[in-house]
């Protein structure tokens, strides 16, 4: 489907606010595909709140122009989100009843089948010790399984006739620091994997201007924050052109704005080159965003794999409030007969309604325990799947 290549540029515009280009780009989508008229109109919404970012004066920019984006983009993903769509291309990886044993006490599986195609978003969330570090290790062949299979039938066919580990870029949690600055260290990865003369200088700018790093491009690994080398690390892995990029808690050293924007980087990656992603976290909404999948772990089980955002009958009503000046203890007695509430990070909370509670009373009841900044639905969100392991 066309659609989807627009999808990724639209994404591109939107992150490096290029927000008249990502009108315009999604005004032609409308002309040269085939659009229900519910698609339509959403998409027309979406170009009017577009038109309205991009008149935004620079002086007036900050949080409200953060919300905003946030919005634009949380639009833009709900217009063309889509499970995957069957049919007989073949995966990239295939993982089919495995199992891996790690200590006497813990082990990894049974894992059924989990193929990843080329496309795909695969979020892979649990708790601290859930084994989410560990599958990506047995994805990515650094740990061998005790049984079951690792399959490469797409990686295999494009790797023509090198390792199928040519085409898979591991970004394990802990990155290795380098002692040059990082242009030398993006030239020097180049150069291993055969990039080398003006094309290796080519590829490098091109690098620096895709992940925004041309102005640490000078910089040492200790001038750097840690969500600086992050965005560098996942520069080097897309050095060798992989077909398949497997990241673990990238998100870890992140800020709220910053993670957003580095999810929806991976969102464009995997759509613009059809690139198959696996990344874990602990930040299950900010991995929802962007997945195809999402997959809970819990004590090494698969505990739930599904379509994120994907509510059912049963599901709670669930979301996401940030609120300046309150605390959990306070929120906690004020909707003590609403909801529970659980804390995320500084002013930010997951609310669960108890069943049969009003969301528009309890919202009422919250904007009176501090300055309610931002609300976000997560009804159908993993995060309840996650929380039942508690």
């Amino acid at each position: 489907m066309k659609w989807l290549a627009y999808r990724a540029r639209v994404h591109e515009h939107i992150v490096e606010e290029r927000y008249e280009s990502a009108k315009d780009e999604l005004l032609a989508a409308t002309e040269a595909d085939e659009l229900d008229a519910g698609t339509i109109t959403k998409t027309l919404e979406l170009c009017a709140r577009l038109s309205r970012l991009a008149a935004e004066p620079g002086s007036s920019r900050g949080t409200h122009l953060e919300s905003s984006v946030d919005e634009v983009l949380d639009l833009l993903q709900a217009l063309v989100h889509f499970p995957p769509e069957s049919g007989d291309d073949e995966p990239l990886l295939r993982m089919v009843h495995a199992r891996k044993r790690l200590s006497t006490a813990f082990a990894i599986g049974p894992i059924d089948i989990l193929e990843i195609r080329g496309g795909e978003v695969w979020g892979v969330v649990g708790t601290n010790g859930s084994g989410k570090s560990s599958l990506l290790r047995l994805l990515v062949g650094e740990l061998a399984l005790d049984a079951g299979d690792l399959e490469h039938p797409g990686l295999q066919r494009e790797s023509r006739g090198r390792s199928w580990r040519s085409l898979v870029a591991w970004v394990p949690q802990v990155v290795e620091s380098w002692p040059s600055t990082f242009s030398e260290e993006l030239a020097s990865t180049l150069a291993y994997f055969g990039v080398t003369g003006a094309k290796n200088a080519r590829r490098a700018k091109n690098l620096l201007r895709v992940h925004e790093l041309t102005g640490v491009a000078d910089a040492r690994w200790s001038q750097l924050s840690g969500g600086m080398r992050a965005r560098c690390a996942l520069a080097l892995a897309m050095a060798c052109d992989p077909r398949l990029l497997v990241l673990d808690e990238p998100l870890a050293p992140l800020d709220p704005a910053a993670r957003l924007k580095f999810v929806h980087r991976l969102r464009v990656l995997a759509d613009r080159d059809q690139l198959g992603v696996v990344v874990s976290s602990q930040h299950v909404p900010d991995i929802e965003r962007v997945s195809d999948w999402i997959v809970v772990l819990d004590g090494g089980r698969e505990r739930f794999r599904g379509v994120p955002l994907s509510p059912s009958v049963s599901d709670p009503d669930l979301f996401e409030v940030e609120l300046t000046g309150a605390t959990l203890a306070g929120l906690r007695a004020e909707l003590a007969t609403m909801a529970n509430v659980r804390s995320v990070s500084k002013g930010l909370f997951i609310i669960e309604l108890f069943p049969g509670v009003d969301r528009g009373t309890c919202l009422a009841r919250l904007a009176l325990a501090g300055e309610l900044r931002s609300i976000r639905l997560l009804t159908g969100s993993a995060l309840y799947h996650l929380w039942g392991a508690d």
